[in-house]
């Protein structure tokens, strides 16, 4: 690695070489501006010859990189030498979580223990591995993706919902025996739940500080490395100070003295600042501690660059914990399902008051301000050019035969990075095939991706990060002839869509209390799917965002107006075929020349509809004029940006009256 710099600039910084380190074991930037900030970090000119240089040889050291992480079944050595370390723990099993330890979906490699240990990379779920049997759970979603991916000979697998883990415990290991966990990894109120469960039946749930998969990962990643960057106030819409100035006006509503934030995502907004230490998403990993005189950041001091000034006491992110035991008697606002268990402990043994409640940041950074709504309304104009310069691409060269879903996925974001404005992918896209489509979160692989072939459904979700907004959409669409029954399917899960666009709710209602909505006319033939209707949307941060979300599962907090959704209803034949139908949208302000003031949607996602698939004959009137003002404002919106004669014919008739 040596190579990479003058041997002088060692000497000035001895930090390059972990520098260097975390930077490979960070995403590669995808876009091409990005790629050269992290030559920030070594504060140090450099010219450009040199800078080239530089990344040239980084990439090198990148393809060298191999920490062992496998798609699928792994070698069974690896669940032998973790059992192995049990003993050393005094544990009779130990729970892997799929989390970090800011409980993240989205996780630098480092962190990835699960996929490690048995080779399966959905996004929920967990295991247990041990003396007497080993399993591993997921929900609904990754029943399909865990028999393919794990050794059942290795683990039994195990729906979360339909076998949870106390019952599975208590068929699987005696009384008295003991079960370990990270505590660092899994939520205050997870584990407590848990434990409260485990010890209903017997079972001591044992919180561990090393979790014994980092003593045996050859080769493991170190944490990553990424310059933190400043997000511009004209996308960010509102100063730190100004962020601020609310977060204390909720600490004395609650005759708090302090609130741990432990999400990256909350401390990127509070100080409108952005990085790269996972996939896809702007995140600075660290944790927060918040008083009404003043911020306190965890983060690794090594992203950063020496010109970038934060209003913040910085602390090194190792010093959290030390931090969380000056805090005896204090009253703590902590968010048990975002904070880790450690966290929770400590501050319970110290003496610290603690007032569980949401964290603290969350509400006010998913109520998005003006500024960040217009961005939106941008991203999604700018992303809506790029699927349908990629709709158009498949219809024209389907009928050669040669496209595969690895091809379409890999020339989708290609369009989406002719744009100078983009910045990142918001996920790896999903571009599902006939059967795969049936994997609600498939992933494409060389290993995996099929043939798109004529007379069936292909599926794209995909999506993109730019500087002023996140974009998710998701398009099912006909190749060639499908069947009666893919057109019924298809137009219930539209129907759904329709109708939750149309939507009004007062001021109070939950997603929970919209959810029905979606799903009612797949309900009336006897079908339904697994997931939530909408997940909430970031500006330019993660393309899954809490608190708030529409689906079945019990949620009290309630839409607000700023906040981003997706509408994303869907059907999965097994085996078979998938459909899924996605726009996001934005709460409004709630319209007071009503009795009752009400709330509705604005649409922000632009890009036809296949029409192909639809059975018309099942649309109401109100729906086919919803379909077809849809269509007419999304060529007004996307034709003035697309200078293609061609594309533009086809957007033209894409977007016809039906």
């Amino acid at each position: 690695m040596k190579s990479l710099l003058d041997k002088s600039l060692i000497k000035k910084n001895g930090n390059i070489q972990k520098i260097i380190d975390g930077v490979i074991c960070a995403p590669k930037p995808q876009s091409l501006s990005q790629q050269y900030l992290w030559q920030s970090l070594i504060n140090e000119k450099i010219d450009n010859k040199t800078a080239k240089k530089l990344n040239d040889e980084l990439d090198i050291l990148r393809k060298k990189y191999d920490c062992g992480l496998i798609d699928g079944p792994v070698p069974s050595s690896r669940k032998e030498l973790v059992l192995k370390e049990l003993d050393n723990l005094k544990i009779d099993a130990y729970i892997v979580t799929i989390t970090d330890e800011f409980q993240s979906e989205y996780m630098p490699d480092t962190a990835r223990r699960l996929y490690w240990l048995t080779g399966f990379s959905g996004s929920a779920g967990f295991a247990v591995i041990g003396k007497t049997k080993s399993a591993i759970f997921s929900d609904g979603r990754y029943t399909v993706q865990m028999a393919e991916q794990v050794d059942t000979n290795d683990y039994e697998l195990c729906h979360s919902v339909k076998d949870p883990l106390e019952k599975w415990v208590n068929s699987s290991y005696q009384k008295g025996s003991r079960i370990g966990f990270n505590s660092t990894t899994m939520s205050d109120k997870k584990a407590r739940l848990i434990k409260d469960k485990l010890k209903n039946i017997g079972v001591e749930l044992v919180p561990i500080n090393k979790d014994p998969i980092d003593t045996v990962w050859k080769n493991k990643p170190e944490r990553p490395i990424s310059p933190i960057q400043k997000h511009p106030i004209k996308y960010a819409g509102a100063s730190t100070n100004e962020k601020y100035k609310k977060l204390k006006n909720i600490l004395k509503n609650n005759n708090a003295d302090i609130a741990i934030s432990c999400l990256p995502d909350c401390l990127c907004w509070l100080f409108n600042i952005r990085a790269g230490d996972v996939p896809s998403t702007p995140f600075v990993q660290g944790y927060m501690a918040i008083t009404n005189d003043e911020i306190h950041l965890f983060i690794d001091l090594l992203k950063l660059p020496s010109d970038l000034k934060l209003p913040a006491k910085i602390h090194c992110f190792d010093n959290f914990y030390e931090f969380l035991n000056t805090l005896s008697g204090k009253t703590v606002l902590l968010d048990s399902e975002t904070a880790p268990y450690k966290a929770g402990q400590i501050l319970r043994e110290v003496g610290a008051i603690i007032i569980d409640k949401i964290d603290i940041c969350l509400i006010p950074k998913s109520c998005k301000n003006e500024v960040e709504i217009a961005g939106a309304r941008q991203a999604h104009i700018v992303d809506g050019v790029a699927m349908v310069k990629f709709l158009y691409w498949i219809d024209k060269n389907v009928k050669s035969g040669k496209l595969t879903e690895l091809s379409c996925a890999k020339k989708l974001n290609e369009i989406r990075f002719e744009h100078t404005d983009m910045r990142d992918l918001s996920f790896y896209p999903i571009s599902a095939f006939g059967s795969n489509g049936a994997i609600c979160h498939y992933r494409v692989t060389e290993k995996t991706s099929k043939p798109i072939t004529m007379n069936d459904l292909y599926l794209i979700d995909s999506g993109g990060q730019y500087e002023y907004g996140t974009t998710d959409i998701t398009r099912t669409i006909a190749i060639g002839k499908i069947n009666s029954e893919q057109r019924d399917r298809f137009t219930r899960v539209l129907k759904g869509l329709i109708a939750l666009h149309k939507i009004k709710f007062p001021d109070g209602s939950s997603g929970m209390n919209l959810d029905i909505i979606a799903r009612q006319f797949l309900y009336e033939g006897g079908f339904n799917f697994e997931h939530g209707t909408g997940h909430g949307v970031g500006s330019y941060l993660s393309v899954h965002e809490g608190p708030a979300q529409i689906s079945t599962r019990s949620n009290s907090v309630h839409l607000k107006s700023g906040m981003i959704f997706s509408n994303e209803p869907g059907y999965y034949k097994n085996g078979e075929y998938g459909i899924r139908i996605e726009n996001l949208f934005v709460v409004t302000q709630p319209d007071t020349s009503c009795e009752t003031p009400m709330m509705g949607f604005e649409n922000l996602t632009w890009c036809p509809i296949d029409k192909k698939a639809i059975d018309v004959s099942m649309l109401q009137v109100e729906e086919r004029k919803w379909l077809n003002d849809y269509h007419k404002t999304t060529f007004e919106k996307l034709s003035p940006h697309i200078d293609d004669v061609d594309i533009l014919n086809w957007l033209k008739n894409a977007t016809q009256e039906i």
